[in-house]
């Protein structure tokens, strides 16, 4: 299994600020390589293949790093780009995200891919649909954002996102 990373920018220019803390740790980008540096072994690699996953981030990969996350949106050639690698019979399309499963189907307006999202915790598909549902889990996810979110109020500049299942802050 190889991973190769795709934000717009190679990892060597990225700062900080340009990750969010669901896409990124040193542990992860010590794995990963740029994937536009590797085009033509990764071209011969999937023309090799007989099925392939291609999995995306929305925020910051299919969509541009912005500065305001419920601002990120894909242009409508990169929807296209998306849905015709979803119509080939040997590619399987998923997009990952943070943001929860209904809003990342809506901001992306693809039928037929699988989303993952929450970090996962909901994941859907053609055929397939998957949403943790571990009830003490998400009464101690409730409790420790409640915690952590009352550490932080009153830093500027810090908010947090409630999600059903995690929190997300910036």
């Amino acid at each position: 299994v190889r991973i190769f990373f795709c934000k717009q920018k190679p990892a060597s220019e990225l700062k900080e600020c340009d990750w969010s803390s669901d896409v990124c740790s040193s542990d992860l980008m010590a794995q990963c390589e740029y994937l536009f540096d590797k085009l033509t072994e990764v071209e011969q690699k999937v023309k090799s293949s007989e099925k392939v996953l291609l999995a995306m981030d929305h925020d910051g990969t299919v969509s541009e790093i912005i500065t305001t996350l419920a601002d990120a949106r894909m242009t409508g050639s990169m929807r296209e780009a998306i849905k015709n690698l979803r119509d080939n019979p040997n590619i399987y399309v998923a997009m990952i995200s943070g943001r929860i499963l209904r809003e990342l189907k809506d901001v992306a307006k693809i039928e037929d891919i699988y989303y993952a999202g929450n970090h996962g915790f909901e994941i859907e598909g053609p055929g397939y649909k998957n949403v943790f549902n571990d009830k003490e889990a998400l009464e101690n996810i409730a409790d420790i954002t409640e915690k952590e979110t009352k550490k932080f109020e009153n830093i500027e500049g810090v908010w947090f996102e409630k999600k059903i299942f995690t929190t997300r802050d910036r």
